[in-house]
């Protein structure tokens, strides 16, 4: 097997996991609170990463100031991003966060023009346009329809949750420096989702902190999150990436979307209508036009001129590290 094929066979194992986290997660909330999910989730994470992050902060240790820039970067991406998102989450559809979510990196490029300077072409600007239309459709589709109007709040949280994300990444890229490395960033910021979410279980939630208060149910999703959609995932993706362009590593990032619609339509039963049938086509669409990247598969260096939906940010793919 070729080394690029490999790394694709990679990125197509993360749709995969990450795919499945949004119908898993929405099955465990109907046991368990959002925030105590968090912090199941990230104790077992950390439990597991400690050994090998004490080992690589020794070999690559880091500055007073870095461990500053870690923990704000830990609470965006953990914290504050995956709070919006868990408890939107638990008030709307998968369907309807995965239509959302598929904005996200798009955002980062609109935000990219601004802060970091970078340019978008005419191709990008019509494909952000369709996605964004089809995004505002499916934000307001609970409206539209008449339904609970928790569904349009928690599409709200979804992309304040996203919004988030793109302040995780643009501080990434603005404080990134040789020493900062990816595993710096993910690992520290699972003990920072450890501590925060264990104060806000603590004020918020009536538990007792037992291993035997977690619900049956939800004792594999907290593995699968913790172990899988984490490390494993992370890793994998980390490995396709370091052996191919991060550009052509894009692409698979909406292939999630293939794996937890039918899986949530199957499995916990939630209905695609035809309003989210013409939202998801113009998603699809746009997405297909802002990352359109002549000679994609053949060439492996990246496109003078283009825009990457995660821009200049090779390492710092923690999107679905929620």
């Amino acid at each position: 097997m070729n080394t690029r094929l490999f790394a694709y066979l990679l990125l197509l194992i993360t749709s995969i996991i990450w795919g499945f986290a949004g119908p898993i997660l929405k099955y465990s909330f109907a046991y368990i609170s959002p925030f105590e999910f968090l912090f199941w989730r990230f104790l077992l994470a950390c439990i597991v990463t400690l050994p090998i992050m004490f080992w690589y902060f020794k070999k690559h240790p880091l500055k007073t100031h870095d461990y500053v820039k870690l923990f704000v970067l830990g609470l965006l991406c953990t914290t504050i991003n995956l709070s919006f998102l868990l408890i939107g989450l638990s008030k709307t559809t998968v369907i309807e966060a995965t239509l959302i979510g598929s904005l996200t990196p798009l955002l980062v490029v609109v935000f990219s023009s601004f802060f970091l300077h970078e340019k978008i072409s005419r191709r990008m600007r019509l494909g952000l346009g369709l996605a964004l239309l089809g995004s505002t459709l499916t934000i307001f589709q609970p409206l539209l329809q008449g339904r609970a109007f928790s569904n349009f709040s928690g599409n709200l949280l979804l992309v304040l949750g996203g919004f988030a994300w793109v302040g995780f990444v643009l501080l990434s890229k603005k404080w990134e420096h040789p020493d900062l490395k990816p595993f710096h960033i993910v690992s520290f910021s699972f003990f920072v989702g450890l501590l925060s979410f264990f104060l806000i279980t603590l004020f918020t939630q009536n538990i007792s902190f037992s291993l035997y208060s977690i619900p049956k149910p939800v004792i594999l999703p907290i593995i699968y999150m913790a172990v899988f959609s984490s490390l494993i995932a992370y890793t994998a993706y980390e490995v396709a990436v370091s052996k191919i362009n991060a550009s052509q590593a894009d692409p698979f990032g909406y292939l999630a979307a293939v794996w937890s619609i039918p899986l949530a339509i199957i499995w916990l039963g939630e209905k695609f209508d035809f309003t989210l049938l013409a939202s998801s086509l113009l998603i699809l669409v746009g997405i297909i036009i802002a990352e359109y990247k002549k000679g994609l598969l053949n060439s492996p260096h990246r496109v003078r001129g283009s825009v990457s939906a995660r821009p200049s940010l090779d390492g710092h793919h923690l999107a679905h590290h929620k």
